[in-house]
């Protein structure tokens, strides 16, 4: 059998021009069109957050989770460090030993005495309160050094003038440390003056013999009222001028390197309790009685 190649040869073969269209017209149909002239572009469809897993709302809720996991965990480290704190022993405190303060007077085992002479005399005790001025001196004076021959010849001037030239010599009135007054209104009815005569720390020794001779220039006068507790110490009644209406007692002591002396004075008769009631207290602040023998 013979074949007809020349009908073979002449059928013409497949165009892809069809399946080249049909591709570009799928391509067309996927591309969004084009906005006429003088529109606005539709705007792209956003996907449902319900069924989008990557959506905001997804990411917001996975948010709030991982902050309150994280504030439950804070919150339980704090708890932890406080209980801890609670529970652990508070470290001592070291505290200092306090330091003594050093008296502002004193008496030194010679017997003299530290510390100002306004603090040596007696404060003005709360039943009292602070008295007349003296007419020279004032009524709470610490004296200069060029008063101190003045003020001793006014305590004294009882004395007689000998007596006066020897108590001054044993005292040394030149060279006193130091002297001071103080008044006080004992009472509506009499008042007192305390003075005080600071002698030097060498002349200590000198006491006794002052103290002897204040008890010689003074044994003349009328009455003698004990202090309890210092039986070196003396008070007497001085004579009253002839129709003077007050009546006044001295009283003198010697504590180691001070001689105290005491006017008291008032409307007659004395209340010379009270009054050696008050030069007691004064000795008492310079000292025991026990040195007082």
């Amino acid at each position: 059998m013979t074949t007809d190649l020349t009908k073979t040869q002449d059928q013409p073969e497949p165009q892809a021009g069809p399946v080249a269209a049909t591709a570009t017209t799928a391509e067309t149909a996927a591309a969004p069109a084009a906005p006429a002239p003088g529109t606005e572009p539709a705007p792209d469809s956003v996907p449902d957050p319900a069924v989008s897993a990557g959506s905001g709302k997804g990411r917001w809720i996975a948010l709030g989770l991982v902050g309150v996991l994280v504030a439950v965990a804070t919150g339980y480290g704090i708890g932890e460090a406080i209980l801890a704190n609670e529970k652990a022993p508070a470290a001592p405190v070291a505290v200092s030993a306090p330091v003594p303060t050093p008296p502002a007077i004193g008496v030194r085992p010679d017997g003299s005495h530290f510390g100002p002479l306004s603090a040596l005399l007696l404060p003005v005790p709360a039943t009292m309160s602070l008295g007349s001025d003296d007419p020279a001196f004032g009524n709470d004076t610490v004296l200069a050094a060029g008063q101190y021959q003045a003020f001793f010849n006014d305590d004294f001037a009882d004395l007689s003038g000998s007596d006066r030239s020897r108590l001054g010599g044993l005292l040394d009135v030149s060279g006193l440390n130091g002297a001071a007054l103080r008044t006080y209104m004992v009472s509506d009815q009499m008042e007192a003056e305390v003075g005080m005569f600071q002698m030097t720390r060498d002349r200590v020794v000198a006491d006794s013999a002052l103290q002897q001779e204040l008890v010689n220039a003074t044994g003349g006068f009328a009455g003698s009222v004990g202090v309890t507790g210092f039986p070196q110490a003396h008070c007497y009644l001085p004579p009253l001028q002839q129709g003077y209406r007050l009546d006044y007692m001295n009283c003198d002591a010697v504590i180691g390197d001070l001689l105290v002396t005491m006017h008291a004075y008032g409307v007659a008769p004395l209340d010379s309790t009270g009054a050696a009631s008050l030069f007691q207290q004064q000795l008492a602040r310079l000292g025991n009685s026990e040195s007082q023998t």
